[in-house]
């Protein structure tokens, strides 16, 4: 059993990061059971909303990436899978050690009702940020 506080625990893994069309991406799993997707921008000054882009639950980030996803780039926008429509997938957060399995259990029977919701694999977020990155170089 993993004694850390919740406090030492890493917030998330990085599951993939890859280059597609000069922008790094980066995909996240979280402490929360989630994903989440990562695209690198060089508009520092641009925040998520002002962008056009269509996207899973539309963008909801801007900003730097902690130290620890390797970020490649100074300024990312990004998105998450973690909406009233998307499920949550605990075993997988006990699997990368991102919680305790006594957390996941409590946090299975506090969000029971996102069992029947769909939870976003590593293939859709790779899709979603290669979608985004497509839809950036369509509006140079």
């Amino acid at each position: 059993m993993n004694n850390r506080s919740y406090y030492e625990r890493p917030f998330a893994v990085v599951e993939k990061q890859f280059n597609y069309k000069g922008h790094d991406c980066i995909c996240i799993f979280s402490v929360r059971g989630v994903r989440c997707g990562y695209v690198s921008v060089t508009d520092k000054e641009k925040p998520y909303d002002d962008y056009d882009i269509d996207c899973h639950g539309s963008l909801t980030f801007d900003g730097e990436l902690p130290d620890y996803y390797n970020p490649k780039a100074d300024y990312y926008i990004g998105f998450d899978c973690g909406h009233w429509c998307d499920g949550v997938d605990y075993d997988q957060a006990v699997k990368y050690n991102l919680i305790e399995q006594s957390e996941a259990d409590y946090n299975k029977k506090l969000f029971s009702y996102l069992s029947d919701r769909p939870v976003r694999d590593l293939d859709y977020v790779e899709a979603n940020c290669k979608s985004i990155v497509d839809q950036l170089e369509k509006t140079k």
